[in-house]
């Protein structure tokens, strides 16, 4: 019943509802081949009645899908508060991006409640390499710190191939900086001025 109305496959269907299958939540839980979604049917999280969804106790982390430790947030005083639902950063609606994973809160779901977009300076023209997605690096389900997200830089796996092949200047860099990203890349700046060699080249004075 479900299927007839909403699973339309056109990602450029006006209405989102006639293109659900388009949408990242819907397209993981629906088409993935992991055996713990192999029973998963719309009416797992959305109740048969009247288009909502079924009651808090059942769905995400209440269901037994998501593990208590998986759903907890840990950050600062968000921990704290009890009426969050998970959809409140993770935008189930949101159209699928090709090469991107799914459902990570990007800066318009962050700034909800946080205001942080003016941390993202004018990049002066330059490509913000984490395409304004706050979910790439800052997990508030497992680091109690906002802070801790320079951490992720290079255990995440995100920045794990030869940094020194990616840019000249990586070159001939000691394993102890190239490890830390943040010992030349500040949060939410990346780029570097290349022009001041002497700030780093201090035996060169």
């Amino acid at each position: 019943m479900c299927a007839n109305c909403h699973l339309g496959e056109d990602p450029t269907a006006n209405e989102r509802w006639e293109r659900i299958a388009s949408t990242q939540g819907h397209d993981l839980h629906l088409t993935s081949d992991h055996a713990d979604l192999a029973d998963v049917q719309c009416v797992t999280c959305h109740a048969p009645a009247v288009h909502r969804f079924a009651p808090a106790e059942e769905t995400c982390g209440q269901s037994g899908c998501h593990a208590d430790e998986e759903t907890l947030i840990a950050l600062g005083e968000m921990g704290a508060e009890t009426t969050f639902h998970c959809v409140g950063c993770h935008e189930f609606t949101a159209p699928i991006e090709a090469g991107a994973p799914p459902l990570l809160p990007a800066l318009d779901e962050c700034d909800d409640c946080h205001e942080r977009g003016p941390l993202l300076a004018d990049l002066g023209g330059v490509v913000d390499p984490h395409e304004r997605t706050c979910g790439y690096c800052h997990n508030p389900h497992d680091q109690a710190e906002a802070g801790a997200a320079v951490e992720t830089c290079t255990d995440a796996g995100c920045h794990d191939g030869d940094l020194a092949a990616l840019t000249s200047f990586h070159r001939g860099l000691n394993h102890g900086v190239i490890e830390d990203c943040s010992t030349c890349h500040e949060a939410h700046v990346f780029i570097v001025d290349g022009e001041d060699c002497r700030a780093c080249h201090t035996d060169l004075r």
